[in-house]
């Protein structure tokens, strides 16, 4: 059984947003330098299919590719779930097991 702290779980909460509720102007929405919208805004399937192919080893353009999202949008999630713990450091780092 998964422990979580207060905060993870206000995390993990956040993430039960279903993203076609989510207006363009919304929290989750940001848009960086480079004028692309990202989404931060992911559903439980899209959590677990990304904690899944990083404990498998894939590299991070593989997770992307399997929940459809841009490389940013998966980058940080991943950062975000290293600094919570949900996610363990991997010797390939982003690239996983082909490094």
């Amino acid at each position: 059984m998964t422990t979580y702290t207060p905060s993870e779980l206000r995390w993990l909460r956040m993430q039960k947003t279903d993203k076609k509720h989510l207006k363009p102007d919304g929290p989750f929405h940001i848009v960086g330098l480079t004028k692309r919208e990202i989404n931060l805004a992911w559903t439980r399937n899209e959590l677990k299919k990304v904690i899944n192919g990083w404990n498998d080893g894939l590299p991070i353009w593989e997770i992307t590719e399997n929940v459809e999202r841009q490389e940013i949008e998966t980058a940080f999630l991943v950062l975000e779930l290293l600094e919570l713990n949900i996610l363990k450091p991997r010797e390939g780092g982003c690239f996983g097991n082909e490094w």
